[in-house]
């Protein structure tokens, strides 16, 4: 997550130990000609004890922030509100710088009015909830009192939030005494008016005023979204995060409701219906908080991945229950070592631990995570391999391949099934009929249970042969086709004369781009249940290949493939590279080691595996 492109300027005993300035003297004087508005403002909360503290908190983080001046961005915000984009145009998205140019630091332009309006209305807002006594005056200023999240324009959002929804919390939340209540309540009605998720580009936050109008973006977007409306209704919340998924390759971001008994309950904004009672299933393997100021006046080392020297994020994984540890040695005279996830790509770091007498022990991991040992290497500024991955389950468990002995092993995936095994369920009860020239039927073939692989290679019986397919789905599902061909396995195309049609009630629409175009992740799902689809052949085929709606990850014929066993320090090692002639692969693999399937041709979703009773185990 980027919040800064600058070095964070973190003041206080933290950034000059011994020095006798306080951190708001020090913040005072980086004010520069700003200096005055920020004196005026607390002057107007003069006498009010609480609000003269949360005004000298407010000053004092303020230096940590800026904002972004980008028209790329300008023109990002106006796109969203649109229709849903993909492909080419996504793609040049990504392309795009949406930073733009820092502006001057908060310090140096926030205005009194600004200030003041944020502490009165956070104080006196906080002052009428029935929960505020039970909270730390540093919860209040982390969780309630923020006058903005990270990078997104500085504005006015707090009164804004208040006009717009203090009469649906006096309606919904009047006699609510609990802060997780109350937030289900208002973020299930904040979902009521529709949340519309977007592919993630890396862009600064994009604001409340945005978000409030338009309630769009990725799961970051949500967060920010749900914390302006709890913020500003006295809800104590923050934004939880994992850096990377040790199960999928991907970060997310969830809103964290801190109850009573300083216990955090999750909530997606954009995922779920608004319920703390079911948290998120994927793995985390580490959980981080995003801060408003810093949590500690220590720094990690210069050396360190700079994950870990941002001082805003605070491990949290303790208030998720985990309370597995790993210990791992340290070789090379490291002053830290990390636990990595593999994403197929590289190593990412989401545990740091020093060093002590040769060895390091991490705490606070999620119970069944594989973890790698890495060091990180300021020079290339990645991780690298440092020992055996070890799985937290029990006692724990160290994948270190056995140096004698081989299992033969078939391998048909490189990344978990995800959603494409409930693609696959969704075939079960398909029919496909074959008929000749005349239209008689020569062969029925029925899905009668859930495949394990998604090419359906379906030989007609000795001497038959077809000009005609149908095939007709379930009757209690929808039809959804991905790729049809015939006969030859490596050709994947239907003659070029050859028709697919799909009718299910709507009309008949023709599918053959659809389905010929080469892309398992391109498909036609009918309108409505019952659905058939009607594929003509200019000349008679005794073998058709039906691919149904699935993802990218099985093994294609053709492609290249390259199998990697992992062996410590010594990172991956190749097991030999070759070209798939059918949905599998097989290989001679050492026991008791993590794996990697790597496609040379396309596609870049790959994750760690390791085999039991000869079935992929993904990590």
């Amino acid at each position: 997550m980027r919040f800064f492109r600058f070095k964070i300027a973190v003041i206080g005993a933290w950034l000059l130990a011994g020095c006798s300035h306080t951190p708001l003297e020090l913040a005072l004087e980086l004010a520069g000609d700003n200096r005055q508005e920020l004196i005026a403002a607390m002057e107007s909360v003069r006498g009010d004890s609480l609000k003269e503290v949360a005004m000298e908190r407010l000053i004092v983080a303020s230096v940590n922030y800026h904002s972004y001046r980008s028209p790329g961005l300008d023109s990002l915000k106006r796109r969203f509100v649109k229709e849903r984009m993909a492909g080419e145009e996504l793609r040049g998205w990504k392309m795009t710088d949406l930073y733009g140019v820092p502006e001057a630091r908060d310090i140096e332009r926030l205005k009194a009015e600004m200030l003041v309006e944020n502490v009165n209305l956070a104080v006196d807002t906080w002052r009428s909830r029935p929960w505020a006594k039970h909270y730390t005056l540093d919860e209040f200023c982390q969780y309630v009192l923020p006058y903005r999240i990270a990078d997104e324009p500085l504005e006015n959002w707090r009164g804004d939030c208040l006009k717009a929804y203090s009469a649906a919390y006096d309606s919904l939340c009047s006699d609510v005494d609990d802060p997780v209540e109350a937030a289900r309540l208002m973020l299930t009605h904040l979902r009521g008016k529709k949340v519309r998720t977007l592919p993630e580009l890396s862009y600064p936050h994009l604001g409340a005023t945005y978000l409030l109008e338009n309630r769009l973006g990725y799961c970051r977007d949500h967060c920010d979204l749900a914390l302006y409306v709890l913020r500003a209704l006295g809800i104590p919340a923050a934004t939880d995060f994992y850096r990377e998924s040790p199960s999928y390759n991907s970060r997310h971001f969830w809103t964290a409701v801190i109850d009573t008994l300083h216990h955090v309950k999750e909530f997606n904004l954009g995922e779920k219906p608004a319920t703390w009672d079911n948290p998120e299933q994927r793995k985390k393997g580490k959980v981080f908080r995003i801060a408003f100021s810093p949590y500690s006046d220590t720094e990690a080392a210069e050396d360190a991945d700079p994950f870990f020297r941002n001082p805003l994020y605070r491990d949290a994984s303790q208030e998720y229950g985990y309370d597995r540890s790993i210990t791992v040695d340290a070789k090379n005279g490291e002053r830290q070592m990390y636990l990595s996830v593999f994403n197929g790509r590289e190593f990412k770091a989401i545990a740091m631990a020093p060093v002590k007498g040769g060895k390091a022990t991490f705490g606070c991991l999620e119970d069944s995570v594989l973890y790698f040992p890495t060091r990180y290497n300021p020079d290339t500024r990645s991780q690298e391999p440092a020992g055996y991955p070890a799985l937290t389950c029990g006692g724990n468990r160290t994948f270190a391949p056995e140096a004698t002995g081989l299992d033969s092993v078939e391998i048909t995936r490189k990344y978990p099934y995800r959603k494409s095994k409930l693609f696959l369920q969704i075939t079960v009860g398909t029919r496909i009929e074959f008929m000749d020239r005349n239209g008689r039927r020569v062969h029925t073939w029925c899905v009668d249970d859930t495949p394990s692989i998604n090419i359906f290679r379906i030989d007609l019986p000795a001497g038959k042969r077809a000009c005609k397919v149908r095939i007709t789905s379930n009757p209690r599902k929808r039809l959804e086709i991905g790729e049809l061909w015939a006969d030859d396995m490596t050709a994947r195309k239907l003659p070029e004369s050859a028709r697919a049609f799909l009718s299910d009630g709507t009309g008949e629409t023709d599918i053959t781009a659809t389905v010929t175009d080469g892309s398992w992740e391109s498909c036609h799902v009918s309108a409505k249940n019952s659905a058939y689809a009607v594929v003509e052949f200019p000349e008679p085929v005794s073998r058709l290949y039906f691919v149904p709606r699935t993802d990218d990850n099985y093994i294609h014929p053709g492609d290249s493939y390259e199998l990697f066993y992992h062996d410590g320090a010594e990172g991956w090692k190749s097991l030999g590279r070759r070209e798939a002639t059918e949905s599998r692969l097989e290989y001679a693999v050492p026991r008791n080691a993590v794996l990697w399937l790597r496609n040379h041709t396309r596609g870049k979703e790959e994750r760690p595996f390791t085999l039991k009773e000869g079935k992929q185990m993904w990590w």
